[in-house]
C-alpha cells in the first residue's frame, strides 16, 4: 500500500514538473509569453482566453465590415470569393513570419517534415472550405455563416464513423443533434427574415455553407492522421504551405470560372485601401486565434478549449448585431437557434470532459 502511494505522488510530481516545463516553453511567434503571466496558472488561462476570443472577434467583425463597404456588392456583383485570394495569403505570411522567428521550432520552408504531396491535398480542402464559406456571403448573413461554421462536428463524426469506425456516446450524439436543430431553427428563420425584406432566396448560400463545412471536416482529418500524427509536422508549417498552395488555387479558380470577377475584384480592392487593410487584419486575427486556441489545448486540454471557443462564436454572433446589424432581424426563433448552438457547446464539454476524467482514472 504504502509503495503505490509513493507510486501515485511521484506520478503527480512528474504531472506537475511536465505541466511547469510546457508552461516555461510558451512561444508567440519566437517571443516568450511574460514569465509572470506564465508563472500564474489562472491569468494564463484568462489571458489566452480572452485574445482568442478578441482575435476571432476581429477576424469576424472586420471581416463582415468589408461586405458593407460601398460597391463590395450591388445586383450584378459580390466580391466575396476574391476575399479568398487576400485572406490565403496573409495567412501564408503570417506563417511564415512565425517559422522565421521561432528559430527552426515551428518547422522548415525549405525542408518540410510532410511530403509537398500531402501539403497539395490539404491545400486543396482549406482552400475549398475558405471559398464555400465566403462565397455563401453572397446569399445569407454573416451570423448565419458564423452557426453553420459551428456545423463542423456532423460531418467529422460522420467520417470518423465511415472511416475509422469510431463509436460515438449518447450524449456526443445528442449534442449533434442539439446542434443541427439549432442551425435549422436559426437558418429558417434568417431566410423568413430576408425573404419578408424582400431579399433573394439563402438555399444557394446554405449549399456553399453545407460544402464549406464538409471542406472543413475533410481538412482537419486529412492533416491530423497524414500531416501531424504520421509526419510530426506542426501547425506552422501545416497552414504556410497550405495558405500558399491555396492562394494559388483560389487565383486559378477565378480565372477559370470567373475572369471578369477577377480583374474587377483587383481593381475594386487596389482602388480602396481601407478594404485592404480590414480584411488583412481581418486575416491576421484569423491566424492569431488558431495560435492562441493551439496554446490552449497545449497548457490545459480540449475541454477548456471548447468552452472558450464556444463563447468565441455567442460573443462573435452578438458583435454582429450590436455592431453591424443594419438590414438584420433578431427574432424569437433566432434566439432559439442559439440557445440550440450554446446548449450543444455545453453538452460537447460535459463529454469531453467526462472523457478526460475516464482517461485519468
Amino acid at each position: 500500500m504504502p509503495a503505490k502511494r509513493k507510486s501515485t505522488k511521484n506520478a503527480m510530481k512528474d504531472a506537475t514538473a511536465s505541466q511547469y516545463a510546457i508552461q516555461y516553453e510558451l512561444e508567440i511567434f519566437g517571443f516568450k509569453i511574460p514569465t509572470f503571466i506564465r508563472n500564474n496558472y489562472t491569468l494564463l488561462f484568462i489571458t489566452l482566453s480572452l485574445c482568442h476570443i478578441v482575435s476571432s472577434v476581429i477576424f469576424a467583425f472586420l471581416q463582415e465590415k468589408v461586405t458593407h463597404i460601398d460597391g463590395f456588392k450591388s445586383d450584378t456583383h459580390n466580391y466575396s470569393q476574391f476575399m479568398t485570394v487576400i485572406e490565403m495569403f496573409t495567412l501564408a505570411l503570417c506563417a511564415f513570419l512565425e517559422i522565421s522567428f521561432s528559430g527552426g521550432k515551428e518547422g522548415s520552408v525549405t525542408s518540410p517534415n510532410a511530403p509537398i504531396s500531402s501539403y497539395l491535398i490539404l491545400s486543396v480542402c482549406t482552400f475549398g472550405g475558405m471559398f464555400c464559406t465566403n462565397s455563401g456571403l453572397k446569399y445569407i448573413s454573416y451570423p448565419t455563416r458564423i452557426v453553420f461554421k459551428g456545423a463542423k462536428p456532423v460531418p467529422t463524426m460522420i467520417m470518423e464513423y465511415l472511416y475509422v469506425g469510431k463509436i460515438f456516446s449518447a450524449v456526443e450524439v445528442v449534442s449533434v443533434i442539439i446542434l443541427v436543430a439549432g442551425i435549422i431553427i436559426f437558418s429558417a428563420a434568417d431566410a423568413a427574415s430576408k425573404l419578408g425584406a424582400g431579399g433573394s432566396n439563402p438555399s444557394m448560400g446554405y449549399l456553399f455553407m453545407c460544402g464549406g463545412v464538409i471542406f472543413d471536416s475533410f481538412t482537419s482529418n486529412f492533416e491530423k492522421k497524414n500531416i501531424f500524427r504520421k509526419h510530426k509536422a506542426t501547425h506552422c508549417e501545416a497552414m504556410f504551405f497550405a495558405s500558399t498552395f491555396g492562394f494559388i488555387w483560389s487565383l486559378l479558380v477565378l480565372a477559370v470560372t470567373d475572369r471578369e470577377m477577377l480583374y474587377d475584384g483587383f481593381n475594386f480592392f487596389l482602388s480602396t485601401p481601407q478594404a485592404v487593410l480590414w480584411l488583412t487584419l481581418s486575416s491576421i486575427g484569423a491566424y492569431m486565434s488558431v495560435v492562441f486556441v493551439l496554446l490552449l489545448i497545449k497548457v490545459y486540454s480540449t475541454t477548456y478549449a471548447e468552452c472558450v471557443k464556444g463563447v468565441r462564436k455567442v460573443v462573435s454572433i452578438m458583435a454582429s448585431y450590436l455592431f453591424l446589424g443594419k438590414g438584420k432581424s433578431f427574432g424569437f426563433y433566432h434566439l432559439c437557434g442559439i440557445t440550440c448552438f450554446v446548449a450543444s457547446s455545453a453538452t460537447t464539454v460535459y463529454s469531453k470532459s467526462m472523457t478526460t476524467t475516464t482517461k485519468t482514472k
